[in-house]
């Protein structure tokens, strides 16, 4: 029997990479696509996988919507995130919203299908570095508590040094948009100045631990 894989992931080139790859694995087959949720909704209730496999970084849109909403609305469906985003920025965020698991792009082809076989059995997949940052990260009063996803996503891209212009086009919002965020961020965290949510984003993502 074949475990229908849904791919929720906003680059085309990416997917038409990874589709037949997954597909070439016995017992896996890639039965819909999509680049945001609301396309991602349409195509899991037609399809009705058994895992989706997603991306953080949507168009017009934010991964974590799906984990929530995949929570809530399809309960018998696994999550495993496959992202861009290092462990240590959001493995415990996803993890905690919903996410049977949690791999980046940067991991071995092979790493990727044995995190989907793993989460397909009921099992919980995450590497060594983000079960070392779980542990860190119980009981800890961090900027990832602290701020919204969107806000986090808007975070570690001015802590690797884009603009809000660069911003805005990276997440399909508007500048103004990104300058109310940052205004968010800043009184969050309780700092007096733009120049000093830079700084303190800066430092949050070179930190040598990881933030």
């Amino acid at each position: 029997m074949q475990a229908k894989v849904f791919l929720v992931e906003d680059h085309p080139i990416y997917r038409a990479a990874l589709i037949p790859y997954i597909n070439s694995e016995p017992g896996l087959e890639v039965c819909g696509e999509a680049e945001d949720v609301a396309e991602a909704v349409k195509g899991i209730e037609g399809t009705h996988p058994n895992l989706i496999l997603l991306d953080l970084q949507l168009r017009n849109s934010n991964g974590f919507e799906l984990i929530r909403l995949a929570r809530t609305r399809w309960p018998g469906v696994r999550v495993l995130v496959l992202t861009m985003y290092d462990e240590h920025q959001y493995a415990a965020r996803a993890l905690q919203a919903g996410a049977s698991g949690y791999v980046t792009k940067l991991a071995r082809p092979e790493t990727v299908l044995k995190a989907i076989a793993m989460v397909l059995r009921g099992e919980r997949f995450v590497s060594e570095k983000v079960r070392q940052a779980l542990i860190e990260h119980e009981g800890a009063g961090s900027i990832t508590d602290v701020l919204t996803d969107r806000e986090m996503g808007i975070f570690l891209l001015v802590g690797h040094g884009r603009r809000p212009a660069e911003i805005a086009e990276a997440l399909h919002m508007s500048e103004k948009t990104v300058h109310n965020h940052l205004t968010n961020i800043k009184r969050r965290l309780g700092l007096q100045s733009r120049q000093e949510v830079y700084q303190c984003a800066k430092e949050w993502v070179l930190r040598p631990d990881g933030p």
